[in-house]
């Protein structure tokens, strides 16, 4: 197993405050991250408004305690817990009914991942593997042919992206780089594209720099839907990396590459065509 909310260590002393609110912020991105990779090819985001209300109370409601998913969704279904919380969630002050319907509906999203569904014996429970932070490197491994299953390795991705996020905000003092080898798989999932924008404006504060590598940059095309909102936001997100290292590109990437790189010059374009390697070199990220 391993606890995509699982308590980042605690920080030198005076940083109490924020690491609680980190705490908090991150369990809250890890449920909707996860939500996100359970949402049907063509779906709705399967979280309505009312049960994200209530998922965020069961956040809050362990505080700076252990948390599991297991437990969380255990929560969701208690009615007796939900009726002692609905008093305090906005929207369901006076409509305990309304409450533990939108907990009942959180509960089955999640119902997947936890005793004996299909996703579950993962990442439901206390972590049992024990990674150690002051490695050299940690390699999480998604060529396994167990995550040959799609929806499999959209839960894996946002799970142990949830755990790299809680170990960063530990911020013991190391700087870190996170390599994400198959960027598309991350920038697919909406609520991680929010994760790592939230990491990229902590990165000297939790010590850390994100590499992205795609391969053709028109392979975007077949990921995000022209003119869509996380296009956008992804094509934002790789127009302000300050470190590019393009390889030989052809044909239709070209094109690409002039949007997300807009003072690619003439120049570096007829050398994509021709040489093997062309660095751009700022100070930030890598493509």
């Amino acid at each position: 197993y391993l606890n995509p909310f699982a308590l980042p260590d605690r920080p030198s002393a005076g940083e109490d405050d924020l690491w609680r609110q980190e705490v908090l912020s991150g369990r809250k991105a890890a449920f909707m991250s996860l939500a996100e990779a359970l949402r049907e090819d063509g779906g709705p985001f399967p979280l309505d408004r009312d049960m994200q209300v209530v998922v965020d109370r069961v956040a809050v409601s362990f505080g700076t305690g252990p948390m599991t998913l297991e437990a969380a969704v255990d929560r969701l279904a208690d009615r007796s817990w939900v009726d002692g919380e609905s008093p305090s969630m906005t929207g369901f002050e006076h409509e305990p009914a309304l409450a533990r319907a939108a907990a009942a509906a959180a509960a089955r999203v999640y119902a997947p991942m936890v005793r004996g569904g299909t996703l579950s014996g993962m990442f439901d429970r206390e972590s049992t593997i024990r990674l150690d932070p002051s490695s050299p490197m940690i390699v999480f491994d998604t060529s396994s042919p167990a995550l040959n299953n799609e929806q499999l390795k959209r839960v894996f991705t946002a799970a142990v992206s949830s755990w790299i996020d809680r170990l960063l905000q530990g911020r013991d003092g190391r700087r870190r780089i996170v390599v994400d080898e198959e960027a598309w798989d991350l920038l697919s999932n909406a609520r991680l594209v929010d994760s790592l924008q939230t990491r990229q404006r902590s990165a000297g504060h939790w010590g850390c720099a994100t590499w992205l590598i795609v391969h053709g940059v028109n392979d975007m095309t077949h990921v995000f839907g022209e003119g869509s909102e996380l296009r956008g936001r992804v094509e934002e997100i790789l127009n302000q990396m300050q470190t590019k290292i393009i390889f030989r590109q052809g044909g239709s990437n070209i094109d690409m590459l002039s949007r997300l790189v807009p003072d690619l010059s003439e120049d570096e374009r007829a050398k994509l065509h021709h040489s093997a390697e062309l660095v751009r070199e700022h100070c930030e990220g890598l493509l």
